[in-house]
């Protein structure tokens, strides 16, 4: 997953420890997802999406480009 949309995508959650919070990682772990990437994962991704649904603005940009890039 490109490191630009992960980069927006943590940034418009809150930050880095906001999002692990959130989503119940350690801060260690977004940090890398900023770093290289969101995982693969179907569970982070949804967990995502629907964090982002619920506090951003324009969610569906974020939404698309975080299923199809």
């Amino acid at each position: 997953m490109d490191v630009y949309l992960a980069r927006k995508i943590i940034d418009a959650l809150g930050g880095v420890s906001l999002v692990a919070e959130m989503i119940g990682v350690t801060p260690s772990a977004v940090t890398h997802w900023k770093n290289r990437g969101l995982p693969a994962s179907i569970k982070t991704r949804k967990q995502l999406e629907k964090l982002l649904v619920q506090k951003v603005k324009d969610a569906d940009t974020f939404v698309d480009e975080l299923w199809h890039g």
